[in-house]
């Protein structure tokens, strides 16, 4: 395995969780982006075999001098529109997000963040907006949490575990301002202002997490955050039912995997306890978190 450096070459292939992405860009500060952002997570010589391939470049000659944008090209065909040069770091990730998201079967994947405690998981679903990116990512820093993922909770067919995913979380507006005060400048990077979801950031997972990205969960908990101000903090219990629904219809690739997808559902949503979280500051979710983990036996 090779070591990552500054100066590594591209194309470069970055394990992440459970794949591995051969990324190709002749684009400078999204190489810099790149180095910077992954700098702790494996990158592999050309002797290993990648399951994703993704470029981002210029869709055409003349883009590349005037009106300067790029787009993502993938193993599957994109629906997503070229971005400004500048923006070339969302355009990755949008990338990286859609070809893990319609190009694997291997694991069923679920629009959701997730943290781990020891050897057991808390599921995080929720829409764009619910706050659950901010709050997996905030316990990622905070003693005894591991963070698990932002933009997918991977769950492993032949075991029902909760894979590890820890990429770079994805912030959004005044949830960036937010995260300043919970993690170290260095962790984050540039700001990306006037994209189609306002101004983005992406904040690195803690060394720790990428370390134990390898590293299985049981998920005990299924926990649907919304964040809102000055808001009383609950944890409100969900039936089995109503979650399954919920995350049937956030998943990528439920419908893909047939049979063996609503059975692994099926099994995870029944040794789960599933909520509803309300809260207005990082103290009080991981108050009722704690507690609600603690009545089941994993305090």
């Amino acid at each position: 395995m090779a070591t990552h450096t500054a100066s590594a070459s591209f194309p470069c292939i970055i394990e992440i969780g459970p794949y591995r992405y051969r990324i190709d860009t002749p684009v400078a500060a999204l190489r810099r982006d790149i180095a910077r952002l992954y700098a702790e997570f494996p990158w592999l010589d050309s002797s290993h075999i990648a399951d994703f391939s993704i470029q981002i470049k210029a869709p055409s000659i003349i883009r590349k001098f005037f009106r300067r944008n790029v787009h993502g090209i993938t193993d599957l065909e994109m629906p997503f529109f070229p971005v400004p040069v500048h923006h070339a770091l969302t355009c990755l990730e949008m990338s990286i997000n859609w070809q893990t998201a319609m190009g694997s079967l291997r694991h069923l994947i679920l629009h959701a963040s997730g943290v781990a405690r020891g050897d057991v998981s808390i599921i995080m679903p929720g829409e764009s907006g619910s706050g659950k990116s901010t709050l997996a990512a905030a316990l990622g820093y905070r003693n005894g949490w591991r963070f698990m993922g932002d933009e997918f909770a991977l769950l492993d067919p032949n075991t029902g575990m909760h894979q590890p995913y820890p990429r770079p979380a994805s912030l959004k507006n005044e949830s960036i301002p937010v995260m300043q005060t919970e993690a170290p400048a260095e962790q984050f990077s540039q700001m990306f202002h006037n994209t189609h979801k306002g101004t983005i950031c992406f904040i690195k997972p803690q060394k720790t997490a990428i370390e134990a990205m390898h590293v299985q969960a049981k998920p005990v908990m299924i926990v649907f955050p919304h964040f809102a101000a000055n808001a009383e903090p609950k944890l409100h219990p969900l039936m089995q039912a109503e979650a399954f629904v919920k995350l049937v219809s956030g998943s990528a690739n439920y419908d893909r995997m047939g049979e063996a997808g609503f059975r692994l559902l099926s099994t995870v949503v029944k040794q789960c306890s599933a909520y509803v979280l309300t809260y207005s500051s990082f103290d009080q979710a991981e108050s009722l978190l704690l507690g609600a983990l603690k009545e089941l036996g994993h305090g």
